[in-house]
């Protein structure tokens, strides 16, 4: 057993020499749609979900296994975790929707029942409910909202003016209110320092901590299409990312990302 331990290896498609390995699949005309939706919102889950999946797969095939202990694991990268516990959510308040291995509902719809789900199933499991309730503005960031001006050059450096208009208007910001329609970078962002600093303390706190999530799923992206590992980036940007929050007494660990 042990020798079979020490040879595993974690592949693209599972564990190898693991007796079981079941794979998850995402079909539809709104598939890249979902894709980026549930990438966001598998960022904000924290690594207590990775047993609640496990042991929901234990019951699942618990028909297959062998009398002892089994060893399980599941797939930490953000998307996989929210396609997981939406997996998990569904089946446990409705299991005769999930047959033949197929699971024929609106994505969606689908994932509003991993709220419900968080409400019913952690209630007692305070430091994974205490992690998804916080996610508003950690405690150990505080008040981000002053890190926007580093941000900003973050933003100028990395992407193009297109990319930092959608990176902005999913965090929050009305971009259209901006005015600016040309490409340049500089001018755009000097609207969004406008409309930036006229907001509340609370709203730019939350503003900015969209913008540092939206950066993050798309450096993940990234580092997905060239078989990065999503939990120990190398990319620069994130690299710069870190250098600003540094500067304001806060660290990208508090959105789950470990700098090697």
């Amino acid at each position: 057993t042990m020798d079979r331990l020490h040879s595993a290896k974690f592949t693209n498609f599972g564990l190898s020499g693991a007796e079981i390995t079941a794979l998850g699949v995402i079909v539809g005309e709104q598939t890249e749609l979902f894709r980026r939706m549930a990438l966001r919102a598998g960022t904000l889950l924290p690594d207590e979900i990775d047993h609640i999946v496990a042991g929901n797969a234990a019951k699942i095939v618990k028909e297959e296994l062998d009398t002892g202990k089994p060893l399980l694991t599941s797939n930490s990268n953000p998307l996989a975790k929210w396609l997981n516990m939406m997996l998990v959510a569904t089946t446990s308040s409705h299991p005769d929707r999930f047959s033949d291995g197929k699971l024929v509902i609106d994505p969606f719809a689908a994932s509003l029942s991993v709220f419900d789900y968080f409400d019913i199933q952690l209630s007692t499991e305070s430091s994974a409910a205490d992690f998804i309730n916080q996610q508003s503005c950690p405690p150990s960031l505080g008040p981000v909202g002053d890190v926007w001006s580093g941000l900003r050059g973050v933003l100028q450096q990395a992407y193009s003016t297109k990319t930092i208009k959608g990176i902005l208007g999913q965090a929050g910001l009305t971009v259209s209110k901006i005015g600016y329609t040309g490409t340049y970078k500089g001018p755009f962002l000097d609207g969004a320092d406008r409309l930036v600093s006229a907001l509340d303390d609370d709203s730019r706190d939350r503003f900015v901590m969209g913008c540092i999530q939206e950066i993050i799923a798309l450096e993940r992206s990234k580092a997905a299409q060239t078989s990065v590992e999503a939990e120990s980036l190398e990319s620069e940007t994130l690299q710069r990312l870190q250098l600003v929050l540094g500067r304001f007494g806060h660290d990208l660990k508090a959105f789950g990302v470990e700098m090697k």
